[in-house]
């Protein structure tokens, strides 16, 4: 998956009506899969109580042999932002039989430049052969690597994300990484958005000279990141007027009408975190210029 979107509102509830148990928003599904990849994409809850009575499992779990994940934003704002975790497994393969799923335990996988703002928290097991790192995480529950708590031989091999940029997390660490650093990144300041758009990188937050967190402003094709311009959001006026219809109960003819109604992608997330929409038609030629 590749430039990607995904948010989720709304009240979840069981056959009960008391609120789902468990609540997957992007799920892999076959954790036996190899090759999956994860590009250049935004995960974000904005709603307070948007998911009331429901913990949220994960925001985002993926996992299997040999996956990608590149340039991933992560954002949890709103009041119900306590009930599981954002991130789940990262970096980990599942543990299982080989023999019945035909994959070895050592997950190979590749995941770097995460930005993780907000939430209920973020666990990242790293494998021996897999490679975690060039993230940042701010105002989380922010678990490093393995819980020191279970010292039984599977999770002895556990390794803590490598290149990370901690602040004003509820706990920064279980294991320390080998490069890090304690301060704020102040995505806002540096690049007036959470995605680092438009800014160069001598601007984005460093980790022992290096660039961490996501990049989100070109686009991914076939796996590749390409310098073709990915803002403003392709899609944004299909959803602003099927959100206009769905949210005030009106025809589609009227969303045209009113501009003013539905839910804007590219203004929705350029604000988030307190940035704002810069100016494409300035910026885009300079970053994205095919």
């Amino acid at each position: 998956m590749e430039n990607a979107i995904a948010t989720v509102d709304g009240n979840l509830e069981d056959m009960s009506h008391v609120g789902a148990s468990y609540v997957d928003v992007i799920d892999s599904d076959r954790p036996y899969d190899r090759n999956n990849q994860l590009l250049g994409s935004i995960f974000y809850r904005i709603e307070g109580q948007s998911l009331t009575g429901s913990p949220l499992a994960n925001m985002v779990n993926i996992d299997g042999n040999e996956y990608k994940a590149r340039d991933i934003l992560s954002y949890v704002g709103g009041s119900e932002s306590t009930y599981g975790e954002m991130w789940n497994n990262l970096g980990f393969n599942y543990q299982r039989d080989p023999s019945t799923q035909g994959v070895s335990e050592s997950s190979d996988s590749d995941v770097r430049y995460l930005t993780l703002i907000g939430g209920p928290g973020s666990r990242f097991k790293r494998l021996i052969g897999s490679t975690v790192s060039h993230i940042i995480a701010t105002d989380v529950n922010w678990h490093g690597s393995n819980d020191p708590s279970q010292n039984n031989d599977d999770y002895a091999i556990y390794r803590a994300p490598d290149y990370v940029m901690a602040y004003n997390n509820i706990k920064n660490w279980n294991n320390v990484p080998a490069h890090y650093n304690i301060s704020d990144p102040d995505l806002i300041g540096r690049c007036g958005n959470l995605l680092q758009y438009g800014c160069n990188d001598s601007m984005r937050p460093k980790v022992s000279g290096q660039s961490v967190g996501a990049q989100i402003q070109c686009r991914y094709e076939n796996g590749v990141l390409t310098n073709k311009s990915l803002w403003p959001w392709p899609m944004d006026e299909r959803i602003r007027i099927a959100t206009c219809m769905y949210d005030n109960n009106q025809t589609k003819d009227y969303c045209k009408q009113h501009p003013e109604l539905g839910v804007v992608v590219t203004k929705t997330v350029f604000e988030l975190g307190g940035g704002s929409a810069p100016n494409f038609a300035e910026i885009n030629p300079v970053v994205c210029p095919g």
